[in-house]
């Protein structure tokens, strides 16, 4: 029995069933999709834990020559390769384990380089890149999205990791593995994934069970008279028909589940996307905090991220939905300029972010830092940086300034906007 038909059966009743979104009333100011299944952008929106470092990344610092002095970076400024008008750092043993990525995707891809995050702390950086605002009382930008267009989704906003304080206006939901929801999704089969065989020995039975079991709850609900009681049958009712929800996933999946943890919760968010019951996912990796040993702790994780964000865009293809997801990269700030004494880097609040999708113009470069990875203001209108804040005119950008274009772009309305408001002024960030 889906939705649908639990719906009907309760009008059949003389009852109504109280979605939640219709219990709060900024998210019930959200507009609905239309239907029964979300088919607009997708956001993907990936954390790397801990700091990550732009100047090996998309920012990039090499040294001028081999034996420079305190060097930003291991390799040679001249061996910085370039997609398009995108930059990038030569990792890997010969230079090229960003290529997949970024020679791939760069005619879609906008990196975002000298945003100033304006703090050193991991929770208050974290906070800020995901909601713009790094103070709490905002919830991340995935769930102002996910409460504007599918508030009253099962699971809106998938969270793995990252940023989930939604403050209320959806919730985060976490699905687990690919394992876990196939469990989730038939829990009457010893085999989830193969035969429709059960423990009851027919294939019937499950279904009129779940059947007998709604009937039940409304026949109880019927006669309570006491509000407290009756909504949480309604939730009861409601939790039920989330295993109807979980084997539209769980159909949606892929035979060939993947063996890494970053790509699984991928494949499962867009899975929950193509059933049409999830607006967007926050997923994350950590082990970024790298104060010693940065080169072989650091960079060995930055090209798993940078791959984790290349699959995804693969599975899009795959699934014949790639122009309509997004994907945004970002991490809590990025890493000081040179090594510490354990050749480590340390906290350092100018930090990157790459995204790209529907509505985000590609090969392009907005902002930028000096040579020691220093601040630069930007012009508000080009974009482009003008000099350090000692000697130049221009824009600090922000994560607010980022913040305010995305929910733009998303679509976020005036109401969430108003409730959450962000610092300074609108910047043509995707036009």
């Amino acid at each position: 029995m889906d939705r649908r038909d639990f719906m009907r059966m309760a009008s059949w009743a003389g009852l109504t069933c109280v979605l939640p979104a219709a219990m709060d009333p900024l998210r019930a100011s959200a507009q609905p999709i239309s239907g029964s299944a979300y088919t607009g952008t997708y956001w993907i929106f990936m954390h790397a834990g801990g700091g990550w470092d732009p100047t090996h990344l998309c920012d990039p610092k090499g040294r001028a020559t081999e034996n420079e002095n305190n060097p930003m970076g291991r390799f040679l400024k001249s061996d910085i390769r370039t997609a398009g008008n995108i930059e990038y750092a030569p990792l890997g043993d010969d230079g090229t384990a960003l290529d997949a990525f970024f020679q791939t995707h760069y005619e879609r891809l906008l990196v975002i380089n000298g945003m100033d995050t304006t703090t050193n702390g991991h929770d208050q950086g974290t906070r800020g890149t995901w909601s713009g605002r790094t103070a709490e009382g905002h919830p991340p930008i995935g769930a102002l999205i996910a409460a504007t267009h599918g508030p009253n989704l099962p699971m809106p906003l998938i969270g793995y990791g990252g940023y989930l304080d939604t403050q209320g206006v959806t919730n985060a939901v976490p699905l687990g593995d690919g394992g876990l929801l196939h469990n989730l999704a038939h829990p009457s089969r010893p085999d989830p994934t193969g035969s429709e065989e059960n423990y009851f020995g027919h294939p019937d039975v499950p279904g009129i069970v779940q059947r007998e079991q709604q009937l039940r709850l409304l026949r109880m609900q019927g006669k309570q008279r006491l509000p407290r009681i009756w909504d949480g049958q309604n939730e009861l009712m409601l939790a039920r028909l989330g295993q109807d929800d979980l084997k539209r996933v769980s159909e949606s999946l892929p035979d060939d589940f993947s063996d890494n943890q970053l790509e699984r919760q991928i494949q499962v968010a867009l899975a929950a996307y193509q059933a049409g019951l999830s607006v967007s996912v926050s997923v994350s990796r950590g082990g970024f905090d790298t104060h010693g040993n940065h080169d072989g702790n650091h960079l060995p994780r930055l090209i798993d991220f940078v791959n984790g964000a290349n699959f995804a865009m693969q599975e899009a293809e795959r699934m014949g939905i790639a122009d309509k997801v997004a994907v945004v990269m970002g991490s809590d700030f990025g890493r000081t300029p040179g090594y510490n004494n354990g050749n480590g880097k340390d906290h350092w609040p100018i930090s990157s972010m790459m995204m790209m999708g529907p509505g985000i113009p590609g090969n392009r470069v907005i902002g930028g830092t000096d040579d020691r990875h220093g601040l630069q203001l930007i012009d508000p209108v080009t974009l482009l940086p003008t000099g350090s804040p000692d000697t130049a005119e221009g824009t600090r950008l922000s994560i607010a300034h980022v913040h305010r274009a995305l929910r733009n772009l998303s679509g976020v309305p005036n109401d969430f906007k108003a409730a959450f408001p962000l610092a300074g002024e609108d910047l043509p960030i995707f036009s």
